[in-house]
């Protein structure tokens, strides 16, 4: 753009008439329309691991001063400045770089001055269309703004200032209409003050108010940071002009791109977007880190940048950049890294022309490495290690632009031009480098001022610092130029204390940016631009130049092509958003971005954010809460598209879903067990490769696999879950492909290739076939190693004793981390030793021969809880594939996957084995007809001659009959899977068992998925989110659905889930460290034993005659089970004992239901059948107290304490019910209120309570007025008829009775005498009456505990409620105590009845008892959360419940019973119980794992000293529970045996 102005130096001596002067200015105005010029922006890419230095060198570069709280970079940081005047290094006197300006400058001068540009009529055609197209003002000549931190030419800019001084002199507010017309675009109305550039950085402290962009402080809010035009547009040429030019210097003035990268290996696909050949690369390592820890990263983005920055012909250059090189503990030494860096040189041959070594002229800071530039940013000698670098920087800057001829003819000696020179010395239409300069400068913003009534028309509503969208025209002053902004740019207004000292009274001051831009409103403006404008095709040509070369983002495609992206940064930002979102902004540093994204996800969904967290899938809402307060929908299109073009972002055929492969999580344990047919190598690819490149690299090796000799379908594996896993799939052969560890010692970072098939020769040449694919195709190693004799120069395995295959997979399955100091105590190898799986050669013959015909695909492995050899007792097997289908389409899938299920079930109805094997059905699809919103489906359960008709009936006996089709039921699926099939099979289930082969039931769930070619797997049907499934079963487990047995399982496999993702591997591990003497406990196999009651039963039910019968003759296995383990529990001692003879006790209940041998007589299904149901819940009744009371006693906790954070004034949250007496609504509600002597529980932090708003009321005495006004609030505002309250005390009760007394709406009646410290309480309407009441004392340990009887009656029909607070102790009488008492009570009088109580157990363990004594009409209702927290674990857990008996009863009014929740209950109440529920799913915290870290010794004392700390504390809590019970007992010693229950006939009158 230079050329032409400096085209006049040369003839500024000549003495021209002044008919010369004019043919002079028609020449210079032909010449800027069509000269050619080189671009002159060199791009700088800054690049290394976090926290390098890469922005604090930056900074230093552009004369910025140090900054010790600089932040981690979010996204991308571009900074634009000149190689001359922000790098201060005058190289342009060098002779290559001189000879081709003057030859460029004399080429120009002599077609000028003697060929004169005619102007045909291509020429005259333009300008008549620019003409026509633009008002006459436009036709004037306007100057083009120079990029922020451009150029600042003294000269220039006052010859330029004394030209337009009498156009100055009008006041912009006095430019008229025209002001704000779109077609003044551009022009040059006021010259800059004379600027210099720094000569010293010493200097740049007085010159800061003049500097702008260099400034210190605010480097892009001085209003002179932007300079006068620098002959970019036409100035009228005069005598004066010329000889104002002679005392210029000629040259071209180049301009840098500073693109500062995030380090985070997160960030590495995200970056690799934005890499060009055509830039200089700045790598850095920190010279105080740790000499491992530094070359992974360092090996890494070299590797990267050769692999992914360079095509055939070019190699951009790289500077090693050591930053802290004078700091005491530096620990990257020359030597090492000089070694280090001439080995990968061998490995990736092109980093041998990549690499630059540093200049001889380095002096004292020339270090004995010969790539490694040092620097040192602190301090006050900074100058003198930054300085070398500013100086190698120009020189590359300007042999980047220059022709490389030039340069070779210069090398008289014979050496070797660097192959990077000349790389931009491409030449351009000086118009398109206009639009370049233009855009640029709008994408990367500048500070502007404009008249205070236009700015107020635009944006009316605008205050200082919001940014504001305008919508209209706006006429804005920049320095010497004015330019009117487009619709869709962005003005943010200066505050008072920015505002321009020099700034009129009618104007404001502004920040504008333009990120985004219509199409249409860009062609205006560069179709207007002087004195050559673009058309709209030449338009189209230079945003097609500029997105190639990253400058701006623009998609021809329909739709996106009417949307221009001027900030490239945008897709860093938004992108990087994201990743902070997922990852954790803390782990990144960001320090005030961290507030940015939490400010943008609060309208996010929990289950979104959970979901994107653990499994890297994003909704459409929660990419649109992160990016709405940016960009526009129209925006928000163009970035996606982006995204989703360069693979960063993947879309899912499940609407509005997308996959972000860097968000996906890393597992930390290889998955599949080496076999002896296997073959398996290993890359030691040391830094080289980053588990966020995987991704790609497995989709790369399915593209690049070719077996000329014996060609095969290779399939893709299901949707990739890990980073760092991926697996291909043919007919016969399987490969597995995985990288460990994720952050390994001594970098040994594996790539483990495991090929799988039954031909061990065949498993040898895949294996072959993808190392070659690997090192030729995918990983850039190219031709320099010699594979042929060499062939393990990459795949040697380190660290790990064992020289053969299998010892080694049993050493790196033990010991993952590859640290030989480890010794298991590291958390990675404690949680691989924990979730140590169970593969196909694990199972019995028999059960794999099931598996093997049961499954569709060969590779099918064990699934659920099932696959962890940690669960000694499984109940069932569950098996999980995932169908990959080759199809265009889904319709084309379907059919296929018809047949595919079709065929299974011949095979195993065809199967002859000796293993007993059942089909249970095929689930798939609902009842159309029972579709209505918000009701459950009704599933449709496929039998093997419907599957064969591929179709099934479906209507109730008052309902029409349908059909369904089996494409139908399958496109539908079932929730979250395609299909589930059901098997019964009587098997042994492990290889090494030798239990009796029993009847277990095995099921199948399918999911599938199709593909075309490379194109992403696309699923069928809504795929699994399994950590949102874990959730829900948390929360049922733990509250609607008490069973302790299945909620200590879900708990296992969300800390497995998450633990093989990275999360808090610390805090899973021990989790699971807790919960496995649970899975091994002899309560887990009476689990097992009661889950084979339960198979047979649905076996006896099923009607098959032959199901039957083997369900009968299974009767004496089932049987031998319970004796075997009555053997076991006769024999416990200790502390088990107690609980071992409530084991023994419910198991000689059980055993009264099963019969000893198999039933000769017929038609006894059903009868047995209902007998092996209570048998069922009579085993898991036990179950249920063993596994709560072993949760209640953890050492540690495995929940955070909840402390202050609980704010509620008992530890029972209430319940409540809903239904109809009398067709009369009524509403029941029941809660343990704590009593306050129970309160040294609480200041002994048992449950994690103390601090919490019930310390704040007991110390402050008030804890009772609180109650009383929750009571109150139920009573009055929920309408709840009837209250029963536990754990009263004469206090409150007294307090109570003075608040009720003040109404006659509500009355009470108390357990006990008035000064009895522990009773129970029933609030009620008056409008119920009380007919009778009655205390009974059935608990022998406790005498003063009662079970209150009180019948109320409502008009004409009578009610009973039954309430108590069962003694606590898990394993004495109680329990069985209350159910004889209860059974009594109901059988008496055969009334509706409504048991609200504290049973202090889950009604699991109490239902069975009452079932077991002919209780069958109970019904608890399904309260939807915990009420309490276990001692110990602080895991919550529901005691408090409410039943509904005999409400089947003939004449019975009660009905319509539904739990009611949290938040209609009682205000706040929903976040209380929230809270509990969290217990068990701590907030996903990713953090990343380091597995080299060894514990020190001061560590080692720390550990000890809290463990010391915490069993101090057990010790103190077993001994005050051990004096509080001796002291309850000696208070309430048990009464005689003569002692008569309290029985009361009340009138009603009289209450």
């Amino acid at each position: 753009m230079q050329c032409c102005s400096n085209a006049f130096a040369c003839i500024c001596f000549l003495s021209l008439q002044e008919e010369e002067l004019e043919r002079l200015q028609k020449l210079s105005l032909e010449r800027q329309k069509q000269g050619v010029a080189p671009l002159p922006v060199v791009r700088l890419c800054f690049v290394g691991r976090g926290r390098a230095g890469k922005t604090t060198t930056l900074r230093r570069l552009k004369g910025e001063s140090f900054r010790d709280d600089e932040p981690s970079t979010h996204g991308l940081d571009v900074w634009a400045g000149q190689v001359e005047a922000d790098l201060q290094a005058d190289l342009k006197k060098t002779h290559p770089w001189k000879r081709w300006e003057e030859s460029m400058h004399l080429t120009a001068l002599k077609d000028g001055l003697r060929n004169p540009l005619p102007k045909g009529p291509e020429t005259d055609a333009h300008t008549a269309q620019i003409a026509d197209e633009q008002p006459d003002d436009m036709l004037e000549p306007q100057g083009l703004i120079e990029p922020e931190g451009g150029s600042k030419d003294d000269e220039q800019a006052q010859s330029t200032q004394e030209l337009n001084e009498p156009e100055h002199a009008t006041s912009v507010a006095s430019q008229g209409p025209k002001a704000n017309q779109p077609d003044a675009l551009l022009e040059s109305s006021a010259a800059a003050q004379p600027t210099q550039g720094l000569n010293k950085p010493e200097e740049h402290a007085t010159s800061v108010a003049s500097q702008g962009p260099n400034a210190n402080e605010q480097p892009q809010e001085d209003i002179s940071s932007s300079s006068g035009p620098k002959m970019c547009g036409p100035v009228v040429l005069d005598e004066d002009m010329l000889s104002k030019l002679g005392s210029q210097k000629a040259g071209i003035d180049v301009r840098l791109q500073c693109w500062d990268f995030p380090g985070q290996e997160e960030y590495a696909l995200l970056n690799q977007l934005h890499f060009s050949e055509r830039a200089i690369y700045l790598v850095f390592l920190d010279l105080t880190g740790q000499l491992e820890d530094e070359w992974r990263h360092l090996s890494f983005w070299l590797w990267k940048i050769a692999r992914f920055s360079t095509e055939k012909d070019t190699c951009p250059p790289i500077l090693l950049i050591g930053t802290k090189a004078g700091a005491r503990n530096r620990c990257v030494t020359d030597l090492e890294l000089q070694k280090r860096l001439e080995d990968l040189q061998s490995r990736v041959p092109r980093l041998k022309e990549q690499l630059q070594p540093h200049p001889a002229d380095l002096g004292s800071k020339c270090t004995k490495c010969p790539w490694l530039f040092p620097v040192e940013n602190k301090g006050e000698n900074f100058e003198a290690w930054i300085s070398p670098l500013r100086m190698q920087l120009q020189r590359m800057a300007l042999q980047f632009v220059s022709p490389r001829d030039l340069w070779e003819a210069e090398n008289s000696d014979g050496s070797v031009v660097p192959r990077f020179v000349g790389l931009q010395a491409e030449t351009f239409p000086l118009t398109w480098l206009r639009a370049h300069d233009l855009l640029t400068r709008l994408g990367s913003g500048f500070r502007a001022r404009a008249v205070r009534v236009d700015v107020k028309k635009v944006a009316p509503s605008a205050e200082p610092g919001q940014r504001f969208k305008i919508k209209d025209y706006l006429r804005v002053t920049i320095d010497t130029d004015w330019l009117i902004l487009p619709p869709g740019a962005f003005i943010e207004l200066h505050s008072q204390d920015k505002q321009d000292y020099d700034l009129r009274e009618e104007e404001l001051s502004f920040h504008v940016s333009c990120d985004f831009l219509e199409l249409k409103a860009l062609q205006q403006l560069l179709g207007g631009m002087q004195p050559q404008g673009l058309s709209h095709e030449d338009t189209e040509k230079v945003l097609k130049l500029l997105s190639t070369l990253g400058i701006v983002v623009w998609i021809d495609k329909a739709k996106l092509r009417e949307t221009v992206m001027l900030n490239p940064r945008q897709v860093a930002v938004a992108m990087a958003n994201l990743i902070a979102l997922c990852f954790g902004a803390h782990n990144f540093e960001h320090k005030d971005d961290e507030i940015k994204v939490i400010r943008k996800i609060e309208d996010i969904s929990e289950s979104d954010l959970l979901r994107f967290r653990s499994s890297g899938i994003a909704t459409q809402e929660l990419i649109r809460g992160v990016w709405k307060k940016d960009f526009d929908e129209a925006s928000q299109q163009l970035l996606q598209e982006v995204l989703l073009r360069n693979d960063l972002m993947c879309g899912r055929l499940v609407q509005n879903e997308f996959l972000l492969p860097s968000c996906l999580p890393m597992a930390h344990c290889a998955e599949e067990a080496f076999r002896e047919t296997d073959e398996v190598l290993y890359l030691d690819v040391g830094g080289l490769l980053s588990p966020n490149f995987f991704p790609a690299l497995a989709h790369l090796i399915y593209r690049s696999i070719k077996l000329e000799d014996a060609p095969r379908i290779w399939k893709p594996g299901p949707p990739q879950v890990f980073r760092n896993r991926g697996d291909l799939h043919s007919e016969t052969h399987s490969v597995f492909t995985s990288m460990f560890p994720v952050n390994a010692p001594s970098n040994q970072s594996l790539l483990r290739i495991l090929v799988r098939g039954k031909d061990k020769k065949a498993n040898c040449a895949i294996a072959q076939e993808v190392k070659r694919a690997l090192l030729n195709d995918i990983l850039g190693f190219y031709p320099g190693i010699n594979i042929e004799k060499d062939p393990d120069s990459f795949f040697r395995f380190k660290g790990v004793a064992g020289k053969e295959t299998l010892e080694r997979e049993r050493s790196f399955a033990r010991h993952p981390c590859l640290n030989s100091q480890c010794n298991l105590t590291c958390s990675l190898c404690r949680v691989s030793e924990l979730l140590q799986e169970r593969f196909l050669p694990d199972l019995s013959p028999g059960l794999r021969s099931i598996v093997e015909n049961a499954a569709v695909q060969r590779h099918t492995r064990p699934a659920g809880s099932f696959r962890f050899k940690a669960m000694q007792f499984p109940g069932d097997v569950d098996l999980e594939e995932y169908l990959v289908i080759d199809a265009k389409s889904k319709d084309e899938a379907l059919p296929t996957l018809c047949r595919t299920i079709q065929k299974m079930f011949r095979t195993l109805s065809a199967q002859n084995s000796d293993v007993q094997v059942f089909m249970g059905g095929l689930k798939a699809g609902s009842n159309p007809r029972q579709n209505v919103p918000g009701a459950h489906k009704e599933w449709l359960k496929w039998s093997q001659k419907e599957l064969c008709d591929c179709k099934k009936a479906f209507g109730g006996v008052n309902e029409a009959p349908g059909v369904m089709t089996l494409r139908e039921a399958l496109e539908e699926g079932h929730e979250t899977w395609t299909a589930k099939i059901d098997m019964f099979a009587k098997v042994r289930l492990f290889e090494d068992s030798e239990a009796t082969p029993r009847f277990f039931e095995i099921t199948n769930v399918l999911r599938a998925g199709y593909f075309e070619g490379s194109k992403p797997i696309q699923p069928i049907t809504k795929e699994k989110d399994s950590l949102q499934g874990i959730e829900m079963n948390l929360k049922k487990y733990s509250s609607e659905e008490p069973n302790a047995m299945k909620y200590v399982k879900r708990l296992w496999e969300r800390s497995a889930y998450l633990a093989e993702r990275g999360f808090d591997l610390d805090w899973h591990a021990n989790m699971l460290e807790a919960l496995q003497p649970l899975l091994s406990h002899w309560s887990a196999e009476l689990s097992q034993i009661a889950a084979h009651v339960e198979t047979l039963t649905k076996m006896m039910k099923s009607g098959q005659r032959g199901m039957i019968a083997h369900a009968l003759d299974d009767l004496p296995a089932l049987c031998q089970s319970l004796r075997s383990l009555q053997s076991r529990l006769e024999s416990e001692k200790g502390s088990e004992k107690e609980a071992a003879q409530d084991g023994l006790e419910r198991i000689r209940d059980a055993m009264k239901y099963i019969p000893e041998e198999t039933p000769s007589e017929s038609g006894t299904e059903k009868k047995l059948c209902e007998g092996l149901r209570s048998a069922q819940l009579l085993l898991e009744s036990c179950v249920e107290p063993v596994v709560i009371s072993k949760l209640g006693s953890f050492e540690f906790s495995v929940a955070k304490r909840l402390g202050e954070l609980w704010q509620f004034p008992s530890d029972h949250p209430p319940i409540a019910a809903k239904l109809t007496f009398a067709e009369h609504p009524l509403n029941v509600a029941s809660w343990n209120v704590l009593n306050r002597n129970y309160y040294k529980y609480i200041d002994a932090d048992t449950q994690g309570l103390k601090g919490s708003q019930i310390t704040t009321l007991h110390e402050a005495e008030t804890r009772e007025n609180v109650i009383i006004e929750k009571i109150q609030e139920m009573l009055l505002k929920t309408h709840i008829h009837i209250l029963c309250l536990q754990e009263c005390w004469p206090e409150l009760i007294a307090e109570l009775k003075t608040a009720l007394g003040e109404s006659l709406q509500f009355k009470m009646l108390c357990s006990g005498d008035e000064q009895d410290k522990n009773q129970e309480v029933i609030v009620f309407d008056s409008k119920l009456r009380v007919m009778y009441v009655h205390h009974h004392p059935p608990f022998s340990e406790n005498s003063k505990k009662v079970v209150t009887e009180v019948h109320f009656q409502l008009e004409t029909e009578s009610l009973r409620v039954v309430t108590t607070h069962v003694p606590g102790a898990p394993f004495g009488r109680a329990r069985r105590e209350f159910a004889d008492c209860l059974a009594e009570i109901v059988k008496g009088e055969k009334l509706p009845t409504v048991l609200m109580a504290d049973l202090n157990f889950p009604e699991k363990a109490v239902h069975p008892l009452l079932l077991d004594r002919g209780l069958e009409d109970i019904y608890f209702v399904p309260t939807p959360y915990p009420t309490n927290i276990c001692q110990g674990s602080l895991l919550p857990k529901r005691i408090d419940s409410i039943a509904v008996i005999n409400h089947q009863v003939a004449g019975s009014k009660l009905h319509d019973i539904t739990a009611m929740g949290a938040k209609e209950l009682l205000d706040g109440l929903d976040e209380v119980v929230e809270l509990l529920q969290s217990r068990s799913a701590e907030p996903l915290t990713p953090t990343r794992y380091h597995s080299d870290k060894v514990e020190t010794d001061a560590e080692k004392i720390s550990r000890l000293e809290r463990e010391l700390h915490a069993a101090r504390q057990r010790v103190k809590y077993l001994q005050s529970t051990i004096d509080c019970q001796n002291e309850e007992r000696a208070r309430e010693a048990p009464a005689t045996s003569s002692k008569a229950s309290s029985v009361h006939r009340v009138e009603p009158e009289k209450v």
